[in-house]
């Protein structure tokens, strides 16, 4: 596995952007409202613009973290001892970003995950700041308060228990939230009076898209999922968009008529909190494989990785212990990153790249800020 490292632009006039190993780029204008664009290409790291114009490329292999300002001035963070940093989620302000702190191996005999989690200023002062919470997610309030959710030992998964802790990283004072037993929070909406998060729903065996009021005694199931994963969970990380007015999700559509031989894929859905109605987005192509996705900052635009599946293309589960197929030949793909409206009209593509056989990933970990 690749240890990746990560660049974070740190300013009050532009949102910071978790971006993986990039150096610093040429020009970084705080005016350029549409924002940057971070994704993984086949072993580098590249920002782009919108329009799809590369500003700057660089390897994966690294061994430090990196800040970035938008002036080009840059600060390197050691990984902590006896640990590596991942999933970065930056606060609101940009003042702040947070990891996943994995030791190494990352799990002890009983397969119990050994993690914490790590804050550190962005502005590259101080050491960072460990928090002894077992996190897998996290979610930042408008006040700069981190929310961590505690991940359940592997042994547990289909238990899908968490508890939900609210850290003020200056004392490191942690607060229990009185959240249900199986929620996951992936957002904080823009005002910090409700979570966005997913819900499962034991007696029914169902899973839910949910906003959950501050102190969690309010829980609003928004629309159901209909594509769970082995453990029964969320596949793929709701995104609130950053007015706060609009989440996308991937779910299947039960009522999608297929063609002969089809299969049936996730599709990619926007739910409006005004409306309170879900839509699936237009121009996918229905033989599209989407799993990645993201907001622009204005939340005018969307972004998605997706993969089109052609007849004949094995999925991973038809790979063999060396990402063979157990059937047929090697074939070659292509991965696209598309931009569109938040309803998926006015679709284009900015960036492909072509893999060997179907599950070949060549663009990943998108982000745009």
């Amino acid at each position: 596995m690749l240890r990746t490292s990560v660049l974070v632009f740190a300013s009050t006039l532009v949102p910071s952007l978790c971006l993986g190993n990039a150096e610093p780029p040429v020009t970084t204008p705080p005016e350029a409202k549409q924002g940057r664009i971070l994704i993984w290409k086949q072993e580098k790291t590249l920002l782009l613009t919108p329009d799809g114009k590369q500003i700057s490329e660089a390897p994966s292999e690294r061994k430090k973290y990196a800040l970035l300002s938008p002036d080009g001035k840059s600060t390197e963070i050691p990984y902590p001892d006896n640990a590596s940093l991942t999933d970065p989620c930056v606060a609101p302000d940009g003042k702040r970003v947070a990891f996943i702190a994995s030791e190494r191996p990352p799990w002890d005999r009983n397969f119990n995950y050994l993690r914490s989690t790590w804050v550190q200023q962005l502005d590259g002062k101080g050491e960072g700041t460990k928090i002894e919470i077992t996190a897998q997610n996290f979610a930042w309030t408008p006040d700069g308060k981190l929310v961590a959710v505690e991940a359940p030992s592997s042994k547990a998964v289909d238990e899908r228990k968490f508890t939900t802790w609210l850290v003020d990283v200056d004392t490191k004072e942690k607060t229990k939230l009185d959240l249900p037993e199986g929620a996951q929070v992936f957002a904080v909406t823009p005002d910090g009076k409700a979570f966005i998060a997913t819900t499962y729903d034991n007696a029914e065996k169902k899973l839910y898209l949910a906003s959950i009021s501050r102190d969690g005694k309010k829980v609003t199931q928004l629309t159901e999922f209909h594509f769970l994963n082995v453990k029964g969970g969320t596949p793929n990380r709701p995104r609130l968009s950053p007015d706060g007015t609009k989440i996308l999700f991937v779910d299947i559509d039960r009522d999608e008529k297929l063609p002969e031989g089809g299969r049936r894929f996730p599709r990619l859905y926007l739910y409006d909190l005004k409306t309170q109605k879900r839509e699936r987005l237009a121009d996918v192509p229905l033989d599209a494989f989407v799993w990645e996705f993201a907001w622009s900052p204005d939340s005018n635009r969307v972004a998605y990785v997706w993969k089109r599946m052609e007849p004949g293309v094995p999925l991973a589960a038809s790979l063999d212990k060396d990402g063979k197929p157990k059937e047929g030949n090697v074939v070659e793909t292509e991965t696209h990153l598309n931009l569109a409206d938040p309803n998926g009209k006015n679709s284009n593509t900015i960036l492909s790249a072509k893999g060997r056989t179907g599950p070949a990933i060549t663009l990943m970990r998108l982000d745009w800020r």
